[in-house]
């Protein structure tokens, strides 16, 4: 480290070694998976925030389960998102039971 430097390298897809450690265990399992291709984030709302922005466009409605993220109306009024939400339950496995109330 140069004097008076801080040392901080930020990496904005995540540790190096944390993305190596996820790439393995999806590895371990059967999945071909490179850490390059992993994005880590810090809490799920961040994630959800990263796939609106980037999978989204403002007034674009998106299909989402209730119940659900409990954060994701407040996540989807800042993007300018409209969720159509839907029910579901499981029986043995999961399966959709049609439109539940639109979200605001």
């Amino acid at each position: 480290m140069e004097q008076g430097g801080s040392g901080y390298e930020p990496e904005p897809l995540g540790l190096t070694p944390a993305r190596d450690q996820v790439a393995a265990y999806y590895r371990a399992r059967g999945t071909a998976c490179d850490a390059s291709a992993v994005f880590l984030t810090a809490s799920t709302s961040e994630a959800f925030a990263y796939l609106m922005a980037l999978a989204c466009d403002p007034g674009d409605a998106v299909l989402v389960p209730r119940p659900g993220y409990p954060l994701l109306d407040y996540l989807a009024a800042l993007s300018g998102i409209r969720l159509a939400p839907y029910s579901y339950r499981y029986d043995g496995s999961w399966r959709s039971i049609g439109p539940s109330s639109p979200s605001g």
